[in-house]
Parts: C-alpha cells; sequence; structure tokens
C-alpha cells in the first residue's frame, strides 16, 4: 500500500500534499496541491455519478490508481492511500490496496474518493462498506467536486531519471511529471554534495535519461521546492521556447503543406504514453505540428528515438526527431517546431521524392526507374559515348544487373535524382556512398524540354536534398566529391568556380590529376632496393604532412585540401562499416592504401579502389590513385612496376590510374590521357555559402 501524508491547517480547510511513496523501484505519479474549504465545495463544478464511474473505469483500463482520503480519528490527521480500482457500473466501487501498508487502514475514517487525470481532481463523496488489510469497498453517495482546473495538464513520468546540477551541486532522482511549463524532479544529493547548496535565485540544469538515452537537457528556473522524507521535489521552469539544434542556416529549406496532411505518432519518451498528431507543414528538414493549448506535451529540447510520419496509413516514414521550438498560434492552439535528428538514406528518398513533387511533378528522387528509358537517355545524351561504351561492353551483363538493383531496389548507398515527363527522361544526376563520409556525385546529363534548364534541375533537386540531410549520422554526408575534366565548362562553372572563389580549402578543394588507362600486364619485379607494403600510420602521418603543403592552388594558412578527410585516408579501414553496407546491399567496396619505399623512405602512396564493375560508368571506384611524395629518383618505370602488383586485385585488363600532383606526370614523361579536377566540398562548413553562390549565378531558388 502507498501512504501520503496530509496537513490539517485548520477546522474547514484541509490542504492536501500527496507524495506517493515508491513502491519498489517503480516511480509513482504526481505531486499535487489544492485548497479544499466549505466556500470552495459550494463553488466547485460537480459531476455525475456516470462520469465518475466511466472515470473509474478508465483508470482500471490504464491499470492507473485511485486515491482514498483517510482521517485519523484521534489526532484529526489525513493521509491519502493508493488504490487500484475494479471494474464499476453501480455506485458501489471495491478498490485493492496498492503495495504493503504503513499504518492500519481499517481504523482511519473515510473522508474522499480522489480520481485523478493530471489537469484536475475529482473529490467524491463515499461511505465506507467494508474496509480490510487488502481492499476497499465504497459506496458513492453524491457528486464529486472538480478542483484544481490546470491551464495545462501535467503528465507523470514513468521510469525517467533525473540528474540535476547548479554550480558544483549534483543531485539524481526521478521524474515525477510534466509539461512545457513545469517539469517536476524528486531528487536526493550526491555524497559530496548538499542541497544547501541550493541557491532558487540562480539557474539550474537538469538533464532525464530514459535507459542511458539522454530525453531532454536544459536549464531553468526554480518554481517551486518542498521536501519529504524521500527527498526533495523541484519543480523546474524550463528556459526554452527555442532552442538551435544545428547553426542557423542562410537559405533554409521550405516548409510545404501537403494535401491530404500526414500525421505523426510517437510514443512520449518521458510518459511512455502513445501519442498523435497533425502535422501542420513538412521540410527537408523538419515538421510542425499543432497541438491544443491546454493539452501540450512536446517540450522544446525533448528527444523523440522514433516518430512515425503517417501519410493515410498507405506510407510510415520512421526517423528519430528534436523538438526545437513551440509558438502560439491563437487562443487554442500551440504550434511546435520539430527537426529531424537521423533517418536512413530509402526513408528519406521517399519524404524527399513526396515534397519534390509539390514544387514539380516531373521530379523524381530514387523512384523506380524504366530501365530502356535509362540506357536510351544515357546513349541519347552522349553520357555513353563510343570509347566509354567500349570500356564496358566486355561486361555488359554484369552492367546492365548493377545498374538495376541500383535503380530499382533503392539501397542506402545510392541515391538518384531524375527529371522525367510521360515516361521520357530529360535529366539525372546521382550520388553514390563511396567512403565512410563521403559521397560521389556522377552521371549528371541533361537534354533540353521546352527551354527548361533541365540540368538545373536536378541539381536543384540535389542541393535541396543535400542540404536537408548532411546533419544526419546514419547517411554520413559530411562531404560531397565529384570529378571532371577541366575543359568540361558546365562543372566548372558549377563547382570549380565556385572553389575557386571561396578560396577556402578546407570548405571545398580543388586538387588536379593525371589519368590514364592502365594497361595490366606482367612486368619485371621491382628492383631490390625498393619496396611494396600496406600503409603503416607514420606513412599515412607524412602522406597528410605532404598533402597538406602540395593541393593544388591551396590558399594561404588553408592546410591543403580535403582529400585526407573525404576518403579516410589517415587510418586503416580494415573493419570498415560501409564495406559491410555495401555487401548487406548486394554490392562490393573496398579501398585499401600500399606504400612504396626506397631504402625504406617514402616515395609514393596507392590508393587502390575496388567496386562492382560499372557502378560508376567512368570505373573511379575502380582504380588506382597514387599520391607521390617524393619524385626525385622514382622514374615512371619504376612507378608503373609497382602498378602492375595490383593486377591481381581487378576483373579488368585496363584499369584508371589517378597521379597526384600533376606535376609529377608533366615533369617525368608520364603518357596520361587527361587531366582530371578532384572537387570536394565539405557540407558542416562551406554549404550555405554555396547555395548562396549558386542562387547570385545562376538565380536558382532553393527551399
Amino acid at each position: 500500500m502507498e501512504l501520503i501524508s496530509i496537513n490539517t491547517r485548520t477546522a474547514g480547510q484541509t490542504e492536501i500534499e500527496h507524495l506517493l511513496l515508491p513502491d519498489k523501484e517503480h516511480l509513482l505519479p504526481p505531486f499535487f496541491k489544492q485548497q479544499v474549504s466549505a466556500d470552495s465545495l459550494s463553488e466547485a463544478k460537480r459531476v455525475g455519478l456516470e462520469e465518475i464511474i466511466n472515470r473509474i473505469n478508465y483508470c482500471h483500463f490504464n491499470r492507473e490508481s485511485v486515491l482514498i482520503s483517510l482521517k485519523h480519528p484521534r489526532y484529526n490527521e489525513t493521509v491519502l492511500f493508493k488504490a487500484l480500482p475494479e471494474p464499476c457500473s453501480k455506485e458501489t466501487l471495491t478498490c485493492s490496496w496498492a503495495g504493503e501498508a504503513a499504518i492500519r487502514p481499517e481504523s482511519y475514517i473515510l473522508e474522499w474518493l480522489i480520481i485523478r487525470d493530471g489537469q484536475s481532481i475529482i473529490l467524491v463523496p463515499a461511505e465506507i462498506r467494508e474496509m480490510t488489510k487488502k481492499s476497499i469497498c465504497l459506496r458513492i453517495t453524491d457528486k464529486g467536486y472538480v478542483f484544481g482546473q490546470r491551464r495545462l495538464k501535467r503528465y507523470p513520468g514513468k521510469n525517467i531519471e533525473a540528474e540535476f546540477t547548479q554550480k558544483g551541486l549534483m543531485a539524481r532522482g526521478c521524474l515525477v511529471d510534466f509539461n512545457p511549463e513545469g517539469i517536476r524532479v524528486r531528487v536526493r544529493p550526491d555524497a559530496a554534495s548538499s542541497l544547501n547548496w541550493l541557491n532558487p535565485d540562480e539557474k539550474v540544469s537538469i538533464t532525464l535519461f530514459k535507459g542511458n538515452e539522454v530525453a531532454i537537457s536544459c536549464t531553468g528556473d526554480i518554481y517551486r521546492q518542498s521536501e519529504s522524507c524521500l527527498g526533495r521535489e523541484i519543480v523546474l521552469k524550463p528556459d526554452l521556447d527555442t532552442l538551435s539544434r544545428f547553426p542557423q542556416k542562410k537559405i533554409r529549406p521550405g516548409r510545404h503543406q501537403l494535401v491530404p496532411s500526414p500525421t505523426v505518432c510517437f510514443e512520449h519518451p518521458l510518459s511512455g504514453s502513445k501519442y498523435q498528431r497533425q502535422v501542420f507543414d513538412i521540410s527537408y528538414s523538419g515538421i510542425s505540428v499543432n497541438e491544443p493549448i491546454d493539452d501540450q506535451l512536446l517540450i522544446p529540447g525533448l528527444i523523440i528515438p522514433e516518430l512515425t510520419i503517417n501519410f493515410a496509413g498507405i506510407l510510415k516514414l520512421k526517423c528519430k526527431a528534436q523538438v526545437v521550438c513551440r509558438f502560439q498560434v491563437d487562443d487554442r492552439t500551440m504550434r511546435q517546431g520539430l527537426v529531424f535528428l537521423d533517418m536512413d538514406v530509402p526513408t528519406y528518398n521517399r519524404l524527399t521524392q513526396l515534397i519534390s513533387n509539390t514544387q514539380d511533378e516531373n521530379n523524381y528522387i530514387s523512384t523506380e526507374v524504366d530501365m530502356d528509358a535509362l540506357w536510351e537517355f544515357f546513349f541519347e545524351t552522349g553520357f555513353i559515348y563510343p570509347k566509354k561504351y567500349k570500356q564496358v561492353e566486355s561486361y555488359t551483363d554484369q552492367f546492365k544487373e548493377v545498374y538495376r538493383k541500383l535503380y530499382q531496389e533503392s539501397p542506402e548507398i545510392s541515391i538518384h535524382y531524375t527529371y522525367q515527363k510521360d515516361g521520357k527522361m530529360y535529366a539525372h544526376l546521382s550520388m553514390l556512398r563511396a567512403y565512410e563520409k563521403a559521397w560521389m556525385l556522377h552521371h549528371h546529363a541533361a537534354k533540353p524540354l521546352s527551354g527548361k534548364r533541365t540540368g538545373f534541375i536536378v541539381l536543384k533537386q540535389m542541393i535541396n536534398y543535400v542540404n536537408g540531410i548532411y546533419h544526419l549520422p546514419t547517411p554520413a554526408m559530411d562531404y560531397v566529391f565529384c570529378y571532371f575534366r577541366p575543359d568540361n565548362g558546365f562543372p566548372d562553372m558549377v563547382y570549380g568556380e565556385f572553389a575557386r572563389e571561396y578560396n577556402d580549402y578546407r570548405g571545398c578543394s580543388l586538387d588536379l590529376f593525371a589519368y590514364m588507362p592502365f594497361k595490366m600486364s606482367p612486368s619485371s619485379p621491382l628492383p631490390e632496393d625498393w619496396a611494396l607494403r600496406e600503409s603503416s600510420v607514420q606513412d599515412l602521418w607524412e602522406l597528410e604532412l605532404f598533402y597538406r603543403s602540395h593541393s593544388e592552388a591551396a590558399p594561404s594558412g588553408s592546410q591543403g585540401g580535403l582529400m585526407i578527410d573525404a576518403f579516410g585516408l589517415r587510418h586503416d579501414n580494415a573493419g570498415s562499416p560501409l564495406k559491410k553496407l555495401y555487401a548487406k546491399n548486394g554490392f562490393a567496396r573496398d579501398w585499401r592504401t600500399f606504400s612504396l619505399l626506397h631504402e625504406g623512405s617514402l616515395k609514393a602512396v596507392f590508393v587502390v579502389n575496388q567496386a562492382n564493375l560499372g557502378i560508376n560508368l567512368s570505373e573511379l571506384l575502380n582504380s588506382i590513385s597514387v599520391i607521390v611524395i617524393e619524385g626525385q629518383g622514382l622514374t615512371w618505370d619504376i612507378l608503373s612496376r609497382a602498378i602492375n602488383e595490383f593486377a591481381g586485385c581487378y576483373e579488368i585488363d585496363s584499369v584508371p590510374v589517378m597521379i597526384y600532383p600533376f606535376d609529377y606526370a608533366q615533369e617525368n614523361n608520364v603518357p596520361f590521357e587527361k587531366q582530371y579536377y578532384l572537387w570536394i566540398f565539405n557540407l558542416h562548413r562551406a554549404s550555405q555559402d554555396y547555395l548562396q553562390h549558386l542562387q547570385k549565378r545562376f538565380r536558382l531558388t532553393f527551399g
């Protein structure tokens, strides 16, 4: 049985301050305070027997308790007992006591049956039919009195741990109840702290945990506090109406109202109850929902581990989200803004497809593609030109199967953006997760449609998509990169021009490589004073030092480009999660680093990339990147012998080889065929500047 104390102040007026004692380790419902007097009873709203019975049955249905107010016959002291009601159909109610009794209830006099709903209490007149150590049977004798109508409903916490701090003071305990304007916790100080240190005029910090996960962390003012045998109860008024989860974006994703409007469903992390809210609007990075102003349950800062966006029961998208703001719409409505904290790529694809279609019905993002239309488009636009086709023609069947899986099974490693009308494709751009934190842009092609700049339309799709996703951890999109030839005007204008104008290679870098298709063939082994081995930590450190100082045209003080960061070349990637992700989706991916040494001195590092044949039409993910650290004494003959050592890694005879720095290829008569820029973009550092650049340069609008 659970005991709750009541202190009698004066005759005819009782102050109810019930504090529920814990049943073993379970956290129990709230503190409640209410003045009861003869005058207040006469003024209180009345509820009839039928409503009282319905509320009791609702408590039974939810396994919730009622309170039994009992008065000591000698000392006029009142206590509250927690009791579990049985189903009720008439005025007679039977309840079993909750837990073990600290006193004998059968020696007390009944005052009230009390029913709570988080926003008010009902005091119900009743008389005892029978009372034992295990149960009580009551007869309801009159209408109930409604007291304590709160402006905001309070919700009880369920199994939520609390950590409370203020300038060196730390206390731990549990959440009692909450709403957006008040968080009530019951705490005890750590052994090294004292609650005597608590200054009620200073800000405090509170963190609430559900298991090992943070549910909310915020600061606020102490609104009220009280002592009990279980610890100190503190009511905190949170500071937050708005929080900045991510850096403020100069160009924010546009908000869209969908018809029909979706709903969101979630289990509230603090109460454990299920809730549903209507979505007001949605963007690439979050949603807003409306709540009744007197029934708010979302607090700015609250993290919702699993939120389901439900589109008419047909499509359900799951994500992790956080409440970041709230504002009052009118006298009855509060609007809450939520930002997405995480979402997997296929889910985000479906979400952005719905949004992009509101902007243009011909936009498509990672939808199932008609493969015949795709191949026709690639050949018609000249994207697969004769020389490129010759490279893939010997493994056409493998090539077709790879693309079928990429474009029809929506794997987590691939995204494609298309512009289609009446079954015809007019523009295409795709991305492939090539390294742990870097996605490769490729296969950008377009043809005209009624004067529309279709190439820019899919570019805009990609940028809107990326602007919403790069903060999410699961997609791991910290960097975007692409290769393009300096003489290719469109990518140089869209990508290269920004890198040169931005002038900060930690935000956007541009490195020039020599490119050649290398014919693998048996050759003489390396001379005895030369060695090829897997790169050591020291080799990779030296590679980084070299690259920092030699990144092409890096601005002064920029510390070189982004290749080391984006490709993850600081450490061995033998246990790479990305390799497992490729395998899970039915693809292959690997990249390893090897070092070429002369008499123990590092001369070059090889990044040996392997993937499914044709996954990139230029086979740049089936290539070898050579970074020459020390060119003196490293002839093309020695370097080509080293490259041939990797012949067993590839199913193709001719492997793309990229050599950096380009000056080495020029100065050592390397028979290169083309030049390629490697453009790498740091989304966390430069994304907003890039959007502004495109907006100004090409008159594009985003959102």
